[in-house]
């Protein structure tokens, strides 16, 4: 429904319009309606009004300096009707002089209740859509859980974890440093290749949500998907799946591509059999699109998936694809389905399948927690493999039939769809003047490639080597391209953080719209609860290096207009980044002179880019650099623990938690969170995260004994 509010209509004054509008859509009476009524009452009982300002008014009124002389034997009724004529005049000027801000107000307020409710109404068409018995009973619930669910999410913004994606990818990491090990002549191969697949990570998000074979009614189901509803505040969708009542989608939008076009599920007239619901972005769908000579239906980047699976089926579709992404895409015509998952991670996916078949997907756990199923005990939610697929056969009951899951790319493996991208300049050999500048221009590549946005783009700076890069990097890009607005940075840390201090050098450097967050344990320790809910996970240094990412991005979210964010996250583990890595005894080493990556800092020598003492200042890692050297959070974080678990709880924390029980008390006090919002799912994390190749007991890099400061710092 469309809601306008034309001030320029003249029919009613801009108070009786907003007056009648609200009684006529809502039935409320506002102030403004009860001084409209007041001045009914007046002209009609012939009185004024108590206000002081206007009571002057009226006396100073020519029109009432005139009465006074009238001639005594005039009637008096004429008398009256000047008199009123004149008041009425008089007291409409002073309320359009003194309420127009009252009246912007109201107009503004019911713009917003008017939107709010236009979201709701799409939901709740759905639902009335159906019309059987069931939906009938439930729809009084199913109207109030959906209701409060919106409230609740709609107002938190989670930016994607990516060290959880480091935790669950770094054994694939770990392999290639093995297998590279005693190969120094295909080392500098080996990392072209990995650096062909790197992420330039960037920040944005919609949910998807699929069920196949439900058990209960799709309109109850159906309030699970609204538990990821913050990951698209823009638009969301529910969609039965024609000829399969019990499966359906469900789709959270953030609008990034393609903003008429791009809701989900996404189906085209070509393919009219193909359902496709995906998150991520395709960096390359228009040279795909090129290269083969497809006609697309809509400028949406995941377009090219339905057009690559006709064409040479799940498989080489998914290793052509240059991007970040999970998706599900449903075949009616060959009743298959197929999930998959990018090489890295970077985009989460979780399914949750029952032994009679029914197969429910969702980008977060949380909207799997709470699916009703035939079974008699909690399914098993799991994360999808990163760099696999997996094909389903859909059974006329709309049950699944699950095979083998299946790898499409190895990170050690140049990708396929480098075929389809052929960069100027990239050299062959292994000489180290040839290596360097191929760094610096697949980077650049990793950077340009995702300016694919319609929406504002800005970048996290830490003043890490690894932000820095990026930023000054997209600084550039964005010049060249000729974006219409400056690129904003946002750094996050107390005062004299190490990393504030080195994101304001950068800035300033690379002249920046910088945003600084202020930092505060405190601050810290009361978004441990949001935090936790949002990760899924009681990883203890998941969770502090979160915090941080958590009250940046609920900043950039609430203050700012930036939708696409970038970072520099991924560099440390392709680079050996990490200081625990001074430890490894390899042949070939991507640090030197006890300076970790060392290969990339001088790629960039001499370029000024970002400043020297940036490029080469020591790796801090998140959540210690965003705090004082004098007080780590990590620090703030168990003082505030000591003080609500004692050594008593400590010591039967094997009886509360028999798996991977908690061994300290910060790590009791964040399982004890996640167990409220997740109780029993202890298998959703692999383990506790913690340096390897040294002796650690805390996964702070500030604890090990390697560390060493920078001596500004």
């Amino acid at each position: 429904m469309e809601h306008r509010f034309d001030r320029a209509a003249a029919v009613l004054s801009p108070l009786e319009e907003s007056s009648a509008e609200v009684s006529r859509d809502s039935g409320i009476v506002s102030q403004s309606a009860s001084s409209l009524s007041m001045v009914s009452e007046a002209l009609s009982s012939g009185t004024v009004s108590q206000s002081p300002s206007f009571g002057a008014a009226v006396a100073q009124s020519p029109s009432s300096a005139a009465g006074e002389t009238q001639d005594q034997s005039e009637p008096e009724q004429t008398q009256d009707d000047e008199l009123l004529r004149h008041t009425a005049i008089t007291y409409s000027s002073y309320i359009r002089a003194n309420a127009e801000e009252e009246v912007l107000c109201l107009e503004k307020s019911l713009e917003e209740m008017l939107t709010r409710v236009d979201e709701f109404v799409g939901m709740l068409d759905m639902i009335r859509n159906d019309t059987s018995q069931v939906v009938n009973e439930n729809l009084p619930q199913i109207q109030r859980k959906s209701e409060e669910m919106r409230e609740i999410y709609r107002k938190i913004d989670k930016l994607e974890a990516f060290v959880k994606m480091v935790g669950a990818n770094v054994s694939a990491m770990e392999e290639q440093v093995t297998q590279v090990e005693g190969e120094v002549g295909t080392l500098p191969g080996a990392f072209k290749k990995i650096f062909r697949t790197m992420a330039v990570p960037v920040i944005r998000m919609c949910g998807i949500w699929a069920l196949f074979g439900s058990d209960e009614c799709l309109a109850v189901q159906c309030t699970n998907a609204m538990k990821i509803a913050h990951r698209g505040p823009d638009a969301f969708r529910f969609e039965n799946v024609n000829g399969f009542t019990n499966c359906c989608f469900g789709f959270h939008r953030l609008a990034i591509v393609d903003q008429l076009y791009g809701m989900q599920p996404l189906r085209v007239k070509k393919f009219p059999y193909l359902w496709l619901c995906y998150n991520g972005e395709i960096y390359n769908h228009i040279k795909l699109k090129d290269h083969f000579g497809f006609e697309h239906q809509t400028k949406v980047d995941g377009e090219i998936l339905l057009h690559l699976y006709d064409r040479f089926g799940i498989k080489e579709m998914a290793s052509m694809l240059d991007g970040v992404f999970a998706f599900i895409l449903l075949d009616t015509a060959n009743r298959k389905v197929f999930l998959g998952r990018d090489t890295y991670g970077v985009r989460p996916l979780f399914t949750l399948l029952t032994d009679d078949g029914f197969l429910a997907v969702c980008s977060e756990a949380k909207g799997l927690l709470e699916i009703k199923t035939s079974m008699s005990t909690p399914a098993n939610i799991t994360p999808f493999e990163p760099g696999h697929f997996q094909v389903f056969d859909l059974k006329l009951n709309g049950k699944v039939k699950s095979f083998p899951i299946d790898r499409f790319h190895c990170c050690t493996k140049e990708p396929k769809h480098a075929e389809y991208n052929k960069l100027e300049g990239l050299g062959t050999d292994f000489e180290l003047e040839t290596v360097k500048s191929n760094i610096r221009i697949l980077f650049e590549d990793a950077v340009k490639k995702r300016l694919m946005a319609h929406r504002r783009i800005g970048c996290l700076l830490s003043g890490g080597l690894d932000s820095s890069l990026v930023a000054a990097t997209l600084v550039n890009l964005a010049k060249q391209e000729e974006l219409p607005y400056p690129i904003q940075t946002f750094s996050i840390g107390a005062e004299d953080s190490p990393d504030a201090i080195a994101a304001r050098k950068v800035a300033a450097h690379i002249n920046s719209e910088h945003h600084e967050v202020n930092f505060s344990p405190e601050e810290g320790i009361r978004a441990l609860d949001e935090v936790i809910f949002h990760l899924e996970s009681y990883d203890i240094t998941t969770v502090r290096a979160s915090v941080g990412m958590y009250l940046i991005s609920k900043y950039i979210r609430e203050k700012t207009d930036s939708v696409v964010i970038f970072s520099g996250e991924g560099s440390d583990e392709l680079t050996q980044g990490y200081i625990y890595f001074h430890k490894i005894e390899l042949r070939v080493r991507l640090e030197q002179d006890g300076v970790e990556k060392h290969l990339l800092r001088e790629s960039f020598k001499g370029l000024n880019l970002i400043p020297d003492e940036i490029l080469w200042r020591r790796k801090e890692a998140f959540s210690d650099g965003m705090t004082s050297l004098k007080k780590s959070w990590y620090t703030s974080l168990q003082e505030h623990i000591e003080s609500k678990v004692n050594d008593l709880q400590l010591e039967k924390a094997k009886s509360l938690f028999p798996e991977k029980t908690p061994t300290t008390k910060e790590g009791f006090f964040i399982r004890q969170i996640f167990e409220k919002h997740y109780p029993g799912r202890s298998e959703w994390i692999p383990g506790y995260w913690m340096p390897r190749w040294i002796k650690a007991t805390d996964p702070s890099a500030r604890t090990l004994s390697i560390y060493k400061p920078d001596k500004d710092q």
